[in-house]
């Protein structure tokens, strides 16, 4: 597992957190809200009457240093609603962060190759299998693969040369390979790593006018 995937698991893990967190955001505002309307409402002041005979109550003075500890419920929304929008801004800025991070090209993709070829010639697999359109669209880099070029019913022939993505013919490109059942000289080629496309160019040489198309 790459580092990609990795930060793929963590922001659906932070998607999850995100709500959450969201959630208990409005719910402290809410809270908020509520102490704040609480707050305002208008005291209730007793009618005082002093014809009332006021008692004298015996009681005990209370330690001050209780109830110091505790924290104003006020205070306390207060510092989970702080505690809250920063893990809001941190989860977004992680998000942007990841999102604008370059993709590393993965080892299981493989450039698509694009076939490009004259007028006669076939591509087959190493098993002698004729690949169809679609599936030459989709070779990969590094796939064994024949060039066959078809023999016409002309007297005469004797060998053909095949070039891939050159400009200009080698004796190298010569070839004497001949399929009787299928009638085709061919050659074996493997794409290259480095090519995005395949250039395949023919031609059949004639014992007696040479090489036909020149």
């Amino acid at each position: 597992m790459d580092i990609f995937n990795i930060l793929g698991y963590i922001n659906k893990l932070s998607l999850v957190a995100f709500v959450v967190t969201l959630g208990v955001l409005l719910y402290q505002v809410y809270l908020l809200k509520k102490d704040s309307s609480q707050s305002h409402e208008e005291p209730v002041i007793p009618d005082f009457n002093e014809n009332i005979a006021k008692p004298v109550l015996n009681y005990t003075k209370l330690d001050q240093s209780i109830g110091k500890g505790e924290v104003p419920k006020n205070n306390t929304n207060l510092i989970i609603l702080i505690v809250t929008t920063i893990a809001i801004i941190s989860f977004l800025s992680f998000t942007i962060f990841a999102k604008n991070s370059p993709r590393a090209p993965t080892s299981d993709t493989e450039p698509l190759v694009k076939l490009v070829a004259s007028k006669g010639i076939k591509i087959y697999d190493d098993k002698w299998i004729e690949l169809k359109e679609d599936e030459l669209a989709t070779m990969s880099a590094g796939t064994a693969i024949i060039i066959a070029l078809d023999k016409p019913d002309i007297e005469n022939i004797d060998k053909a040369r095949i070039r891939v993505n050159q400009s200009s013919w080698s004796v190298d490109d010569e070839s004497l390979k001949f399929d009787e059942t299928r009638r085709v000289y061919y050659r074996d080629y493997i794409v290259a790593t480095d090519s995005s496309f395949i250039k395949a160019e023919a031609q059949l040489h004639s014992s007696v006018d040479g090489w036909l198309g020149e």
